[in-house]
């Protein structure tokens, strides 16, 4: 008899009582231990069930193919196979896993990766929700929290608008010409005094420059290296280097009086900087646009500030509270965004500038929606530049002209046909002389609206910021091939 499983004589058989097969002990006491089945019919089946049988042990006679030589090869070549085939299937399974291994061990990194993410950014939400508690905190404080449409300017800070722009109206009746201001004839004889490379020169470009109103020897400039460097003219030295963007500064500004700094960059924040000795240090920063900001207007009062962006919007900022107490959308922007700004010198009107070549003036008092836009430019609005005396706007556009408008009758009275891109417009404090900045330096005489000296010392890269001192004695320039120059006599 034949074990059922093995098809071999058993050693120590024994028989089910159930159906009847024999079976050698060892096999079904393992198979049993892992199944309550016959192997052979499959009804339940359990180690009581199994009888020995006593029988003689035999010696298995040899397999007729294990008798010979041949036989044993053909055996051992078999045996062989088996194994080899069993290594196989086993390193193929071992491949599959290694794989599977890989694709858990990925997929729990990317699942780290995300819970990390989305940690940040519960940590960044929350930050922000409190900055914005305190915020509205301090507004409610000082009853300077915006207006419910956002849109209009708070009835308090109007009252301080209004005052100060009576008070500059009434000082301008009686305003006269600095005894020091330059004859057009010292303008024609103007040359090129000094030339500085304070920024960076892994990242080439001066991209903005303005003049102190009170400090004339103090200059600050912004470039695309990310930094703002103070400039001393007296000195011919950088005085003070101002980080803390992490993208092109855009746009700097001097407050009226006091020695802070304003800026507008590509990260899409503005910031104020106040001097502290030497050093400047950040007091605001202001998130509020979404995309790069493109341009900065101090009020006359020096306790707001304007900022455009290319967002499509403008806002305006309290320094003494550190919030943005207007935001106003500029529909006639579109896509492509408010790209320059700039204050009428009695601070109750904001001149903005579009991607579309409009100009829009602002009544703060009417801040929801634009008082007047002016048409004629064919590209993108660059600059803007009001005179002292109230009633011309100087602007620069990427159609390369400069254009002088009379706000009195709110048209186009004077164009200049530059060539390249004008990137900057800026009047002199008496609104006598005019700078523009293209791939050349060029004065003008306002009134006979006339070039009276012309600079190309950048070698024709860009021209992107141009100032005057108060007297037009000093024409400072910077540009992309990273120079700050200054030219007068």
């Amino acid at each position: 008899m034949n074990c059922s499983l093995s098809g071999e004589v058993p050693q120590e058989p024994v028989v089910s009582r159930k159906t009847g097969h024999v079976f050698e002990k060892r096999l079904i006491e393992k198979h049993l231990a892992s199944s309550d089945k016959c192997p052979i019919t499959g009804e339940d089946l359990s180690v009581d069930d199994l009888i020995a049988v006593k029988a003689h042990r035999t010696v298995a006679p040899r397999d007729l193919t294990a008798t010979s030589i041949p036989g044993i090869l053909a055996l051992f070549q078999k045996e062989w196979d088996a194994t080899m085939l069993e290594s196989h299937t086993l390193k193929k399974n071992l491949q599959t896993l290694r794989q599977e291994l890989s694709q858990a061990l990925y997929q729990h990194d990317a699942a780290c990766r995300c819970i990390a993410r989305l940690i940040t950014e519960r940590d960044q939400a929350v930050a922000a929700y409190q900055d914005l508690q305190k915020r509205v905190s301090q507004g409610a404080a000082t009853g300077a929290a915006p207006a419910a449409d956002g849109k209009s300017v708070p009835q308090n800070v109007l009252q301080a608008m209004s005052a100060k722009a009576e008070e500059l109206k009434a000082a301008r009746k009686k305003r006269v010409k600095p005894a020091t201001l330059a004859t057009k004839e010292q303008v024609e004889s103007f040359k090129q005094t000094s030339s500085h490379t304070p920024h960076s020169a892994a990242k080439a470009g001066i991209t903005c420059v303005d003049i102190h109103p009170v400090q004339q020897n103090v200059v600050a400039t912004g470039g695309v290296d990310k930094v703002i460097k103070v400039f001393d003219r007296e000195q011919q030295k950088t005085s003070a280097t101002v980080s803390g963007h992490s993208k092109k500064v855009n746009a700097v500004a001097w407050h009226p009086t006091q020695a802070v700094l304003f800026s507008a960059s590509d990260d899409a924040t503005v910031r104020v900087w106040a001097a502290e000795g030497e050093n400047y240090t950040e007091k605001i920063k202001l998130t509020e646009h979404t995309a790069a900001t493109t341009g900065i207007a101090v009020h006359p009062t020096g306790s707001y500030f304007a900022s455009s962006s290319l967002d499509g919007s403008w806002k305006l900022h309290d320094c003494t509270t550190s919030t943005t107490v207007t935001s106003v959308q500029d529909i006639t922007a579109g896509d492509k965004g408010v790209t320059a700004l700039a204050y009428h010198p009695d601070g109750m009107i904001l001149g903005t500038g579009s991607g579309t070549g409009t100009i829009s003036l602002w009544d703060m008092k009417k801040a929801a929606a634009a008082e007047l836009k002016l048409e004629g430019h064919t590209g993108a609005l660059t600059s803007l530049s009001f005179s002292e005396n109230g009633y011309s706007l100087a602007t620069g556009s990427t159609d390369g002209t400069v254009r002088l408008w009379d706000l009195r009758k709110f048209k186009c009275v004077k164009t200049l046909e530059v060539g390249n891109a004008v990137n900057s417009v800026r009047f002199d404090h008496s609104g006598t002389y005019l700078a523009a900045g293209s791939n050349d330096t060029r004065v003008l005489h306002v009134k006979s609206w006339s070039t009276k000296a012309t600079f190309t010392d950048s070698n024709g890269a860009p021209v992107l910021g141009v100032a005057l001192t108060n007297d037009a004695q000093v024409v400072a320039s910077v540009s992309l091939d990273r120079s700050l120059r200054f030219y007068g006599q």
